[in-house]
């Protein structure tokens, strides 16, 4: 990629990030080519898990505590390809 007018965007509100939904993001991010993919109320399902993917760029922090019934709330993941990694020099979550 070399220029930024052409880059790819995509926004998933996925609504809990199960298995099938992370491979479904992750063949986004490699069939349909997109630069960047957020993932929105991912509920931090597999967190952990995530943030070791290469595509993981940054994603906001948990809300705590964690609710004693029902599934975490929130969560935005970014998901980068590698190509427009090279190009990003930092990322903050506000």
């Amino acid at each position: 990629m070399n220029n930024f007018r052409n880059i790819r965007i995509g926004y998933w509100n996925c609504q809990g990030l199960s298995d099938r939904k992370w491979f479904r993001a992750l063949a986004a991010v490699n069939e349909a080519k997109l630069d960047i993919l957020f993932l929105a109320e991912t509920w931090f399902l597999d967190h952990e898990t995530h943030v070791s993917h290469p595509y993981y760029l940054v994603s906001t922090p948990r809300i705590l505590p964690k609710p004693a019934i029902g599934h975490e709330q929130a969560g935005i993941v970014c998901l980068v390809s590698q190509d427009i990694r090279k190009q990003i020099s930092s990322a903050c979550v506000t």
